[in-house]
């Protein structure tokens, strides 16, 4: 299998609503020709940050990544884990849902934020991440792959971590305090359906109610809201609804 490059000096530029990998006298050439400053950073120091970030081929398959990442997957070296897809680490349904993200990333030519989750085959389980993916363009402008930044939550800071991903330039000030807000309370970030399940409770529904508004069983309602409230270290649905109401109802 032919890798494409992704050598440390290359230098990462947002472009065309993704990114672009380019080496480093060209990445001053186009900064003169754009006329203007672009955030330009090499993969080499890239890859030093401490969270999850991978480049995948256009079949999902990857091409470098960070050692953190790498760790995280179960491997004890980058080199190792080089040109497995999301299929070879996964299981399957975890593995469909992330290429299907990975497809719509590529087809819509533009950042796509979602939270996944994966039960590797090693056994390893992360049940929250927050993903961010961006289109990786080459030369010739033509969409090659994914490049991506991953957040697992209770293990990585995810308030960190966007500010970060600001200061590279894949972020704007404002759509980093949009995730911020809509996902974090007290300091904890929730998924959407634990979100979903607390506004509602919030709003007097019981979880039967809640159930069918969301068209789940009565037990997973149950079983959402019973993590968030470890997550926010409350022991009961009063002290719950207590702590978030100001969340939810302004």
């Amino acid at each position: 299998m032919r890798h494409l490059d992704t050598s440390n000096e290359l230098i990462l530029q947002r472009w065309l609503g993704g990114v672009r990998l380019l080496r480093p006298d060209t990445a001053v050439a186009s900064q003169k020709l754009l006329g203007k400053d672009i955030n330009s950073h090499s993969l080499g120091s890239i890859f030093q940050l401490p969270f999850n970030i991978y480049f995948l081929d256009a079949n999902s398959a990857l091409q470098n990544s960070s050692f953190v990442h790498a760790d995280m997957m179960g491997f004890d070296a980058v080199n190792t884990s080089i040109g497995l897809s999301v299929f070879d680490m996964a299981d399957y349904a975890n593995a469909s849902r992330i290429r299907h993200n990975d497809l719509i990333t590529l087809k819509s030519y533009k950042m796509n934020i979602v939270e996944e989750e994966a039960t590797l085959k090693n056994g390893i389980v992360y049940q929250n991440s927050l993903s961010i993916k961006f289109p990786w363009y080459n030369s010739n402008n033509k969409a090659i792959g994914v490049f991506g930044c991953s957040v697992i939550l209770g293990k990585q800071n995810l308030a960190d971590a966007l500010s970060q991903m600001s200061v590279l330039g894949l972020l704007s000030s404002n759509l980093e305090e949009s995730i911020v807000d809509n996902s974090v309370i007290d300091g904890v970030f929730l998924s959407t359906r634990e979100r979903e399940c607390v506004s509602l409770l919030v709003k007097g529904k019981t979880a039967k109610e809640i159930g069918k508004i969301m068209k789940l069983s009565h037990r997973t309602v149950e079983h959402y809201l019973a993590t968030v409230k470890t997550k926010l270290n409350v022991s009961s649905k009063s002290e719950l609804i207590d702590k978030v109401f100001s969340y939810f109802i302004g």
